[in-house]
């Protein structure tokens, strides 16, 4: 996040990462009406995926009350809002057709890939995410499909806050209504 004077909050001026989150999330609360519930489903929903997964840091289920009654953070983000401070990891094997089909009969093909930086430059909203507006028009553009064509994503989780911008900035939603489409 670069300020008006050029310094870079989190770097610079020392901002942690939970104040950044608690900054950005008030932010949405206060202009889309986002609500500690819709957020707090969240990870409500990522923590029911973790059971299904051997290898997830988190391997049980949480209730809504459970999020909203876990630690304060950093006001209005609670503990359970937060990623823990573990490396997480995916993979991709990339073959040709041909070898795929050697080992599945259901391969899965890639159709666009996009990079786009820096994430805040040049935007107006602290809850935007301005590389992956760009990022993902770029790629749409590039398979042919909009963001209705997309059957999953594999998203940054570092707070429920981001999970929720980052469905508006993939255009899964509009702008402000990604606490309604949790």
């Amino acid at each position: 996040l670069i300020g008006p004077e050029g310094k870079m909050l989190l770097q610079d001026e020392g901002i942690p990462f939970p104040a950044f989150f608690a900054m950005m999330t008030r932010r949405h609360m206060y202009e889309f009406g986002t609500t500690k519930e819709q957020l707090a489903m969240v990870s409500v929903k990522n923590h029911k995926h973790g059971t299904v997964n051997p290898y997830a840091s988190y391997q049980s289920e949480v209730t809504l009350e459970e999020v909203l009654n876990s630690r304060l953070i950093c006001d209005p983000v609670h503990l359970l809002e937060i990623c823990p401070s573990t490396d997480g990891g995916s993979a991709v094997v990339l073959a040709s057709e041909n070898v795929a089909r050697q080992y599945t009969t259901k391969p899965v093909e890639i159709r666009a890939c996009s990079l786009s930086g820096p994430p805040y430059k040049g935007k107006s909203s602290i809850t935007t995410f301005l590389s992956a507006v760009i990022g993902s028009k770029q790629a749409y553009e590039m398979a042919g499909v909009g963001s209705e064509g997309i059957d999953l994503v594999e998203m940054h989780d570092d707070s429920s806050a981001f999970e929720v911008f980052t469905y508006e900035d993939l255009g899964f939603c509009k702008k402000g209504e990604g606490g309604r489409f949790i």
